[in-house]
């Protein structure tokens, strides 16, 4: 890889030894799958444009969530490879192909449900530290098992309760300070989480981590706020409209993701252990959506960083999903019951989910018209930015991040992981590690210039 930076830039000599192609600006001024089936026509698999290398199954979209959410977390104790590897050697893949995902989902449920019981023995012999651990990874595997459970049916509930319950565990016998959060909203409350650096009430910098479309407050865990925690920063991650579990509480996906953001705000600025001049935000895959229009909104943010920058969801539908589908308009107004037959059987399963669920919408077409709200103007940001983007990312994704990088009129920083920094997957969970390493070194060198 190679670094990109002008004079100004002062966060080269932190970056450069590991090759990351990284360019900083003191302003805005920023200079710089698979083939489709012959007959009938079938949707594209969108992994296919951001998930170059396989590494288990043969079906793209199963694979990266196998990557995203399963080998990712181990980095911060979330999935141990063993028990990974395991439970996917169960899992039959013929089956997956033709719509049957009764191995998936009960492959890694009984992974979670040992471990959680195994907590509750270790837990009684007085081996707390080793309970939580047990539970941490119980997250993961619930997690792994929702990915193909249909929120139509109770199990899928029953998974999340799951995972829900794993993490308070976690939280309350682990070795962190870790509160449960609610934070009231329109008649409704916002859940999650607040990890404190440390236990004492000393303000401190904080970390608001912002997940993507099909995430939930415990992964942001290993998203940022355990290595926020381990910097010295607090984390506040929770759940806003659309995400995790507030979609079936009847708070669906909604383009003025300022209005949940702000009362999120408001929260830290009532703590007496938060630095209110010293917040910064992380959003992850669609979070470079939401956090970049919440930081359009409200400049009480101190710095941001975006994974990828979104600034206009409505063009990534037009560029990758619509063409993706190769269905008619006709079919696209369909309910989404009558086109599941259509579809590649695990993509229909993650789109009901994101766009009929979270999204409120009984068809495509009725959920793609909401999308078009869904855009930000980056010049209205005022804060430092941190641009980031994965080579593995499709070309749809690396125009949404050069638009923002040229329209934004704040401090930019543009930092890009190619193939030997191992961190070039989607929101870099191929390599954790070293994305949250380059993350929070960022946010000290940009917080000790303010």
């Amino acid at each position: 890889m190679k670094f990109e930076t002008d004079r100004r830039a002062l966060l080269a000599g932190s970056l450069l030894p590991l090759g990351i192609s990284c360019a900083s600006e003191a302003s805005a001024q920023t200079g710089t799958g698979a083939q489709p089936p012959a007959s009938p026509p079938r949707p594209a698999d969108p992994a296919d444009d951001r998930l170059k290398r396989q590494v288990y199954f043969r079906n793209a979209q199963l694979d990266l969530y196998f990557q995203l959410c399963g080998l990712a977390y181990g980095a911060f104790g979330g999935s141990s490879f063993g028990e990974l590897f395991t439970a996917a050697t169960k899992v039959d893949q013929q089956q997956i192909d033709g719509g049957e995902f009764g191995t998936w989902v009960d492959s890694y449920t009984a992974v979670g449900r040992s471990l959680e019981a195994r907590a509750q023995d270790q837990l009684t012999a007085g081996h707390a530290l080793s309970a939580a651990n047990n539970c941490l990874r119980a997250v993961t595997y619930y997690r792994l098992a929702t990915i193909l459970a249909s929120p139509s049916q109770p199990a899928f509930h029953e998974l999340v309760r799951g995972m829900e319950r794993s993490f308070q565990f976690f939280a309350q016998h682990g070795p962190y300070h870790i509160e449960r959060v609610s934070i009231p909203f329109e008649g409704k409350a916002l859940l999650g989480y607040f990890i404190k650096a440390s236990a004492d009430d000393a303000p401190r910098r904080t970390l608001v981590c912002m997940g993507g479309g099909e995430s939930y407050a415990e992964e942001l865990f290993f998203h940022g706020a355990c290595a926020a925690a381990k910097r010295g920063y607090n984390a506040l991650f929770i759940d806003y409209p659309g995400q995790g579990y507030t979609a079936y509480q009847g708070m669906p996906y909604r383009a003025d993701v300022e209005t949940a953001v702000r009362p999120a705000l408001d929260y830290l600025f009532q703590r007496a252990d938060v630095d209110h001049a010293k917040i910064v935000g992380y959003g992850v895959s669609f979070g470079g959506y939401l956090l970049g229009r919440a930081a359009a909104h409200d400049h009480r943010f101190a710095a941001i960083a975006l994974s990828t920058p979104l600034p206009d969801w409505s063009i990534v539908i037009d560029e990758t999903v619509i063409p993706g589908l190769r269905l008619d308009a006709a079919t696209l107004s369909k309910p989404y019951s009558d086109i599941r037959n259509v579809m590649p059987a695990v993509l229909y399963m993650t789109f009901e989910k994101y766009f009929m669920y979270q999204n409120a919408s009984h068809s495509f077409a009725e959920s793609f018209a909401k999308y078009r709200q869904y855009r930000y103007d980056p010049a209205a940001i005022t804060c430092p930015c941190l641009s980031i983007i994965g080579a593995q990312e499709g070309a749809a994704f690396q125009r949404q991040t050069e638009m923002f990088n040229n329209a934004v009129r704040a401090p930019l920083t543009r930092i890009t992981y190619d193939e030997i920094t191992g961190a070039d997957l989607h929101c870099q969970t191929n390599n954790l590690l070293l994305a949250l390493d380059v993350l929070f070194d960022w946010f000290d060198d940009t917080l000790a210039r303010s």
